[in-house]
């Protein structure tokens, strides 16, 4: 009997999953002798839909950084940090943008800081969305006590409010200064403030696209 075309073995082969991928496979995809690890994740991709759809896609791999010298720059950047000792994972002015920033939150699967600073990076609504997952694990001794997005004036409310619904209930102080934040941005905030009970400190100055609405709301939510 003759064997199935080509592109049906294709779509059949789509269905195999990675843990039914024999050890000396994957040890050849990740530890080949080429310097082209994107190559293998692609070749692997046709045969596994799934490690295609949780690796190879993934911003783990720089997708969306664009080439060259712009693209080392930020993976150098993000890395160099990760690397440092201490407890303060400090971004400030590195300019990651939006993929630097989905790149961040895939690289942190454990974390040891309690305090992130993303100042003046460029970041929009869609590089917070990118880190809530991040926010939502757990983050060193007794959590992330300390996050600073200030200075990123296009994350406006969208940004904001995301922000909002992802703060773990750890956090100490958190700076939304200078991120065009609007009236539903502070209500967002204000909205969040009563589980975040260990919150000593708020810096949300140079909002001036904010109303009395989103002030009143906000201030309404202070504890007395």
């Amino acid at each position: 009997m003759a064997p199935p075309p080509r592109r049906s073995r294709r779509l059949a082969l789509k269905h195999v999953s990675i843990q039914d991928l024999p050890p000396t496979a994957l040890q050849h995809i990740l530890l080949g002798s080429s310097d082209n690890l994107l190559r293998f994740v692609a070749a692997c991709a046709r045969v596994c839909g799934e490690w295609w759809r949780v690796v190879g896609g993934s911003a783990a791999y720089g997708r969306g950084l664009g080439a060259g010298e712009e693209r080392a720059r930020v993976l150098a950047a993000i890395t160099k940090e990760l690397e440092r000792e201490g407890e303060r994972l400090n971004l400030s002015n590195k300019a990651i943008r939006d993929a630097g920033a989905a790149v961040l939150g895939l690289a942190m699967p454990t974390i040891r800081f309690t305090a992130l600073s993303l100042t003046n990076n460029d970041l929009t609504a869609a590089g917070v969305a990118s880190l809530v997952p991040a926010l939502h694990r757990p983050w060193g001794d007794g959590g992330l006590k300390a996050l600073s997005v200030r200075g990123n004036p296009s994350l406006g409310d969208g940004g904001v409010v995301a922000l909002a619904k992802a703060l773990p209930p750890t956090l100490e102080s958190l700076n939304v200064s200078g991120t065009g934040c609007g009236d539903d941005g502070l209500a967002a905030l204000a909205a969040a403030l009563p589980a975040l009970t260990p919150l000593t400190r708020l810096e949300c100055s140079r909002t001036p696209a904010a109303t009395a609405r989103g002030w009143v709301a906000l201030a309404g939510a202070l504890p007395s």
